[in-house]
């Protein structure tokens, strides 16, 4: 750095804190006096500052691929770039290469907020990491406290990961359900919240009037943090319709449970495929598949169920081949375009220009459902220097 050092640092932050975050991450291995500079914490949190302004230029998708048996194993990264053109685009895979503290046959993406990714190595243990994808930085999470009870069995119902603005700390959520062995309709819907400031696991106390619907290992993640809170669809206890089925909310700051209920069905005689929850333009939304088309509700006034707005209509048609694919694992960018994974593809649907793009993934081969897709939004910012204090 001896040809720059004439320039102030605060020069230097500025322009650095400028370029996009994986050729700042490259700039750490040049010697070891530019690792100490880059990773300075003053350079780190002004690039982040920087980069939550921007749309897509450090926006990532975490790929979590399924083996033939089902099983999540394989890590990968995807720059996103800035996908400008209507043309097609062919892109290759980055391996994700974490080394967990122990082996692992399963990768459960829970979820990406501020900078970090969230990962759940053995669902019926609650092994849970937390990682940046860039620096390949982690943490294992402790265990949380047991919550074995006599005349039943727990199962893991669902999970979540979001950045708590007001205390400057992320939290991981824990969504179990108890069914009582002798009466099977029996279920006690349990929440538990880790603090990665604190480090410790809190048990949510209040009773929750309902069942997260569970998120099996074969199934994607289906958390959508809007408005402060963590949401996923939610079943009214002692319930087996689609009606009853509702949208659970926990407030990630005082950590409250709320539920409300979804858009009504506008079938028009058409047969619905799936509602997928998601987010628009920092709006909760649902996304009605059909046959030839995707319906998508946006909740204009959050918490207010009479706020919901049947607010676009997307022809299958306009997506090509992906027209055939399931979209359980729909995602919105921050750009308002729609991302559609597919099986060695995927697409994104521009909204305002109404236009589609293929992305077409080298070498890779994937089973149908087999991708799970989380957009990440890079950043240089290391997981321990938020952990709480390692006691000696």
């Amino acid at each position: 750095m001896s040809h720059i050092h004439h320039l102030p640092e605060e020069i230097m932050h500025d322009i650095l804190s400028r370029l996009p975050v994986q050729s700042l991450s490259q700039c750490r291995f040049v010697s070891k006096d530019w690792y100490n500079f880059v990773m300075n914490p003053t350079l780190v949190n002004l690039h982040h500052s920087r980069i939550n302004k921007r749309d897509l230029g450090n926006s990532f998708l975490v790929l979590c691929q399924s083996d033939r048996h089902g099983h999540r194993s394989k890590l990968y990264l995807l720059d996103n770039g800035n996908y400008n053109t209507s043309n097609n685009v062919r892109t290759s895979l980055n391996p994700l290469k974490i080394k967990f503290d122990r082996v692992t046959l399963i990768i459960e993406l829970v979820g990406s907020s501020n900078g970090f990714i969230c990962l759940n190595t053995c669902p019926y243990d609650g092994e849970f990491y937390i990682c940046n994808p860039i620096t390949r930085d982690k943490l294992m999470l402790p265990r949380a406290p047991s919550l074995y009870k006599e005349g039943g069995i727990w199962f893991p119902s669902s999970y979540g990961f979001a950045f708590d603005a007001t205390t400057n700390t992320h939290k991981v959520v824990s969504a179990w359900y108890f069914a009582d062995k002798d009466n099977i309709s029996r279920i006690q819907t349990v929440i538990t919240i880790y603090n990665l400031a604190s480090g410790t696991w809190k048990l949510i106390e209040e009773d929750i009037p309902c069942e997260i619907v569970p998120t099996y290992t074969l199934l994607p993640t289906c958390q959508v943090f809007v408005n402060g809170s963590l949401h996923w669809e939610i079943s009214l206890k002692n319930s087996v319709w689609e009606e009853d089925r509702c949208i659970g909310a926990i407030n990630i700051a005082d950590e409250k449970f709320r539920s409300f209920r979804k858009p009504p069905m506008d079938l028009d005689n058409r047969v619905l495929k799936l509602r997928t929850l998601s987010s628009l333009r920092e709006h909760l939304c649902v996304i009605d598949e059909f046959n030839d088309c995707m319906v998508i509700w946006i909740m204009k006034c959050y918490g207010v169920e009479e706020s919901w707005t049947r607010e676009l209509n997307i022809r299958k048609e306009m997506i090509g081949s992906l027209q055939t694919v399931s979209f359980q694992t729909l995602r919105t960018m921050k750009n308002g375009s729609i991302l559609i994974p597919g099986y060695e593809c995927q697409g994104y649907y521009d909204i305002e220009k109404k236009e589609f793009k293929h992305i077409l993934i080298n070498k890779l081969q994937s089973r149908p459902n087999g991708l799970q897709p989380v957009v990440h939004v890079g950043s240089l910012i290391s997981v321990r220097e938020h952990q709480y204090p390692i006691r000696k």
